[in-house]
This record gives structure tokens, sequence and C-alpha cells, in this order.
């Protein structure tokens, strides 16, 4: 997994949802998923209330998986189906699975840290600034114009 400061990943226009990761020594051993995280004035919180370390490393889902982690998705799938099926709010998280199979001791995971800034699509307002950063590290020969 490769994980980013949290300071680095958020949006100005909104709220963002990341999982927090806890780390030893290049191993991650436990990720909680935050719902709605903004910076307001320079104090990072969710809706929860938290605040936040700007420093605080997240998963962004950055994942190098082997294939047995599909036979875990399965079986965790299908039990979030059986529990949450009705409920058309719910989500089946990947950082959910991957800290059950870390606190069963099922999994380990290296963690790998980028110190690049983050930038994604989280609200339509974000559109034109990833635009404007993809376009500039294409230009400074960090990313290739053509891909395939």
């Amino acid at each position: 997994m490769v994980y980013f400061k949290l300071g680095r990943t958020l949006s100005p226009y909104g709220g963002v949802n990341r999982a927090i990761c806890k780390l030893n020594h290049g191993l991650l051993v436990n990720l909680i998923e935050i719902d709605n995280i903004q910076n307001n004035n320079g104090i990072i919180m969710s809706n929860k209330k938290y605040k936040l370390d700007a420093r605080s490393p997240v998963s962004l889902n950055m994942w190098g998986f082997r294939p047995s982690i599909f036979d875990h998705l399965k079986e965790m799938f299908v039990k979030f189906i059986k529990t949450n099926g009705d409920d058309i709010n719910s989500e089946f998280l990947i950082p959910t699975v991957i800290n059950y199979l870390l606190q069963t001791q099922r999994e380990k995971v290296f963690a790998l840290n980028s110190n690049s800034n983050w930038f994604g699509i989280t609200h339509k307002e974000d559109s034109p600034f990833v635009g404007f950063q993809m376009q500039k590290i294409v230009d400074n020969g960090e990313y290739p114009k053509v891909l395939f």
C-alpha cells in the first residue's frame, strides 16, 4: 500500500473520506475509514469532530495485492450483502476488509510512503485543478503524454 500525508490529500471544495493508517516499522498495523474530512482554516476535522493531524498517514486505495486477496474479498462481500444488502447507502470498503485481515493476522501489508501531493476529483469543482496538475507533471516529464 502506498500512503500519503493527510494534509496533502484534501479538497478545498468539501469533505473527503480517508483511511487513517497506523504504521509500525514499514508495516500497516491498523486503518480506519474516516468520513467527511475537511480543512477549516488550518484545522483538519471530520464530521465526528475529531481533530486530525495533517501529517497522519492515509490510504487512498493504492494497493498491490496478491491473488489471494480475492478469496478474502469474496468471503467478506457475501457477509456484507447478508448484513447490508437492503441498505442503499452501505459501502463495501477495501480498508475495512484489509483492517479485518490485519487484526485477525491473516495478512501483512507493507506500507510505502509517498511525499507527493494527491490530487483527485471528489467534488466537481476539483476538476480544473486536477487537469492543471496533470498537465504540469506531463510538461515536467514526470508523466508520459501518451500511456498506451
